[in-house]
């Protein structure tokens, strides 16, 4: 996606960048415990008043100004960086 905004003029300065899909942070830590092949340890502590139970970025800029753009999926997203860092 950001590469479609690279060596050319572009109608704003700042985008949001995502799949317009929500992730919990369960599907997260499961995805990254497969990639992984680990299982993370995860402390369940009490929730804060303020926190965020849903977001889901509007991407309708950029897909209004560049169209849509093939991406990864999470899982992918995830493996690749896991190749480059493991």
């Amino acid at each position: 996606m950001i590469l479609a905004t690279v060596d050319r003029p572009t109608e704003h300065t700042i985008y949001n960048i995502g799949s317009g899909e929500t992730t919990s942070l369960f599907q997260l830590l499961d995805i990254v415990a497969r990639v992984t092949k680990t299982r993370p340890v995860v402390e369940h502590l009490p929730e804060p008043s303020t926190f965020v139970h849903r977001s889901v970025l509007d991407t309708s800029r950029f897909v209004g100004e560049f169209g849509t753009q093939h991406l990864r999926t999470l899982e992918e997203g995830v493996s690749e960086m896991w190749e480059h860092i493991a």
